[in-house]
Formats: C-alpha cells, sequence, structure tokens
C-alpha cells in the first residue's frame, strides 16, 4: 500500500483524527493497524490533539451514591460528554484519583482500609492495567502510611507509578508508643515492564502527610508536601518543618523544594498541592482538618518552575460556610472550591465574587483534572502485562450530550474518513 500513498502522509492523516475513527480504522487492514498502535503514531497523535484538552470533573453523587465522570469545556464549564466508570470501590465510595496524564486515569481504592486496587486506565479505548500487589503490604510489614504518584518518564514515555511507604514501628524505649519509620519504603511501577521494582532513597527524612495527601505531577516529576517534627516544639506552629518532595521519573532519584516562609511551619494537612500549568500552586486552607470551619485559603505560585524566590501569595479567598477542600483552576482563572456542605463554588479573584456551579456531591469526592483523549495503552505489551492488561466489556464508556458542536464534528470526521477511504480503495485493492 506504501507504493501507492505514502507512509508519511497516511500518517499525517491518520494522525489528526479521533480517538474513536482510529479504533475503527485499525480494522482497514494490518498495515493500518500496525501504523496506528506504534508508539510513535501515539506520541505523534498525541502532540497534534494536546491542545484539544478539556476538564475532567469527578464527584460522588449520594442519591443515588454514584461517581460521576464529567468531561467539561474549560472556557464556558459546560458538559460536553459523561464517562462511565467500569470500577467500583470495595467500600462502595469513590476513588482517589492519583492524577491524569496523557488521556489516562489513575486510580486508588486507598481511602478505607488497606487495599491494592491500583488501576492505569484510558476511558477513550477502554483499556486498562490493573496493578500487581507491591512488596511492602499489611499482611507482610504490619501498619504503615503511603502516598502514590503518577506520570512517564520524560525520556521513554514510559508511564510510572512511584509508591512512598512509612512502615510503623514499636518506640524502642518501650513507652508502648510508636512512630512510622524514615526513611521510606519506595517502590516504583512502569508498564513496560509490568513489575514493582525497589529504589533506593537517600536522604529522604520527611514524611508525606497522612491520608489527605496530594500530588502533582510537572516538569517530569511528582511533588508532594513533606514534613518533619520537632517533637520540642509547641503549639499547632512552630513545631513542623515543611517542604515539597520531587521525584524525579526519567532519574529516579529524590530531591526537595523549599516552601515560601509563611508555609514553612504551618499545620501540614492544612497543605495541599497541585499542578499550575507549567509549575506547582499550593494552597493553604487554615484549620481544615481540626474540627473548625475553614474559611480562608491562601493560593501561592511558584511563578518561575525550579526558582523558589518566585513563590508568590496569588489571593486569599474568604469562604461563608467553610471550604472543604481546594479542586481546581480553570483557564479564566476562576477557582473551583468544594464547601463543607459538599456543594461546588467557583471564585473569581478579578471580581472577588462567589457563585455557586449547581453541582453537588459528597465530601471530598471532588477532583478536576486535564483530560485529552489518547491512544496511551494501545502499546502496552500483552506478553509483559498478563492478565494485568485488560480490556472494558459492554457498551462504549462514553456518553455524549447531543449538541450542534458535536455534530459538526462528527460530520468532518465521517467527511474524513469517507476521503481516506476513497484514496486508499481507489490506489490499491485490500491486501489483508
Amino acid at each position: 500500500m506504501s507504493d501507492y500513498l505514502p507512509s508519511t502522509v497516511l500518517t499525517n492523516i491518520l494522525s489528526r483524527l479521533e480517538v474513536k475513527t482510529l479504533g475503527r480504522f485499525r480494522c482497514v487492514c494490518k498495515s493500518w493497524c500496525s501504523i496506528i498502535s506504534s508508539p510513535n503514531f501515539i506520541n505523534k497523535h498525541l502532540a497534534h490533539n494536546i491542545s484539544n484538552t478539556h476538564l475532567l470533573l469527578r464527584y460522588l453523587s449520594l442519591c443515588p451514591k454514584k461517581e460521576h465522570y464529567s468531561l467539561r469545556s474549560d472556557y464556558s464549564f459546560l458538559e460536553l460528554a459523561r464517562i462511565k466508570c467500569p470500577f467500583k470501590t470495595a467500600s462502595g465510595n469513590f476513588f482517589r484519583i492519583i492524577g491524569c496524564c496523557n488521556g489516562l486515569i489513575c486510580l486508588s481504592d486507598d481511602y478505607f482500609g488497606y487495599r491494592y486496587n491500583t488501576i492505569i486506565w484510558n476511558p477513550a479505548i477502554r483499556i486498562y492495567v490493573s496493578l500487581p500487589t507491591p512488596r511492602v503490604c499489611y499482611d507482610s510489614y504490619g501498619p504503615y502510611t503511603y502516598a502514590l504518584g503518577f506520570g512517564f518518564n520524560p525520556n521513554t514515555v514510559d508511564y510510572k507509578v512511584v509508591r512512598i511507604a512509612y512502615v510503623y514501628v514499636d518506640d524502642e524505649s518501650g513507652s508502648g508508643y510508636g512512630r512510622y519509620a524514615v526513611p521510606p519504603e519506595v517502590e516504583v511501577y512502569e508498564v513496560s515492564t509490568g513489575v514493582w521494582r525497589n529504589v533506593s532513597v537517600n536522604g529522604v527524612m520527611y514524611k508525606v502527610v497522612e491520608f489527605i495527601w496530594s500530588s502533582a505531577f510537572v516538569s517530569g516529576a511528582v511533588h508532594w508536601v513533606v514534613y518533619d517534627r520537632n517533637e520540642e516544639g509547641g503549639g499547632e506552629e512552630g513545631q513542623f518543618s515543611n517542604r515539597i518532595l520531587v521525584f524525579d521519573m526519567g532519574s529516579d532519584v529524590f530531591s526537595y523544594l523549599e516552601l515560601p516562609n509563611q508555609l514553612a511551619n504551618v499545620y501540614p494537612l492544612d497543605l495541599s498541592i497541585a499542578a499550575f500549568g507549567d509549575t506547582v500552586v499550593v494552597y493553604w486552607c487554615q484549620a481544615r482538618v481540626l474540627g473548625r470551619l475553614c474559611g480562608r485559603c491562601a493560593v501561592w505560585v511558584m511563578q518561575e518552575y525550579g526558582n523558589v524566590e518566585s513563590w508568590s501569595e496569588r489571593f486569599l479567598v474568604d469562604l461563608e460556610g467553610g471550604i472543604s477542600n481546594v479542586v481546581g483552576f480553570r483557564k479564566s482563572g476562576e477557582l473551583l472550591l468544594e464547601k463543607w456542605i459538599g456543594s461546588l463554588v467557583s471564585y473569581d479573584p478579578e471580581s472577588d465574587r462567589i457563585r455557586s456551579v449547581g453541582i453537588h456531591g459528597g465530601k471530598d469526592s471532588f477532583f478536576m483534572g486535564n483530560y485529552v483523549k489518547s491512544l496511551a495503552l494501545l502499546d502496552a505489551q500483552k506478553e509483559v502485562l498478563g492478565e494485568h492488561l485488560k480490556f472494558v466489556d459492554g457498551a462504549d464508556v462514553e456518553e455524549e450530550p447531543a449538541s450542534s458542536e458535536r455534530e459538526r464534528a462528527n460530520e468532518e470526521t465521517d467527511l474524513l474518513m469517507s476521503l481516506v477511504t476513497r484514496m486508499f480503495l481507489a490506489s490499491a485493492p485490500l491486501h489483508l
């Protein structure tokens, strides 16, 4: 076929098509299937479509109790599509979303008890990887606390999950009290190998905040807020030393970034971190875990990534009724916040106004991240991943609301499909 239609031309045409269309085109012939499933094409397709990013909003409705995954416009916040989640948590509640990256969603069922159900899922092509049980687990090590991070190696585009576990040890003095030991046990899972491997830890003597930890994948690295505690210090503040722990997904090396002085000694569970474009943002929601209503949230942005002198307090939000969680930023600059009563509100820093978004969900169930449809995992090797590489059965996982914009997009796609098919059929007979 390449004698009639050069592969470079064909690749350029195909890389501009939607994921669902390419799924059908894989059935045209073996050579098309081979092209579309190749790592180079998957990366080329992602590069062409990376600007077509939407917001993924996840929340848990209570009546009925159900997880909702909603794709929304970053400009109007209108719903564009709904994604059916084919997975269920053991508790019947909601997954922790570790992160979204290049069309992949990493889920972990770890909110309630020691469980090892971690999933890397591409809803656009209905493929997911169920990670094997890690080395550090309750049966082998007893009590522990841990945190996860998700991203990819920028050198190989190999998707990875990093797991930091702090094992509980008894106090040597025999007081009956114990502590979570440092340095932690660190394991990394790579899709290319399908196994967890140990990573050496040098100089990591800080701890990730327990249970409500957050992570951010930025500039090829995962970031967490970590702390050290000075037992001789007094009061809520002054006894903590807070920093940002950084894990480079390319070199598997840990490092630190310093927080601004205003956040360096506050109660660490009041801090959370998120990606903000090409840099990181830290939210300080004061007293949100101490049983008091938190009505104030300070937003700190590292304006130049890696430059600790560039930290700037972007604004301070005062919210009557209390803030449960910061959900994230939109391109417009508006900040989405979850109130204690479970409603989602939007804060406009330009006008200093707060408005309801009209969405209600279970407490702490809101998540928002950037999502783009991709072919990631289409090149995953069955012989490497074995039974851990799986396909979602049943109907399409995506339900798209009818809209004139969507209908126009479908018409354009159908036209392009017809043109490409006619070019191919006119050039040569099918060689299956």
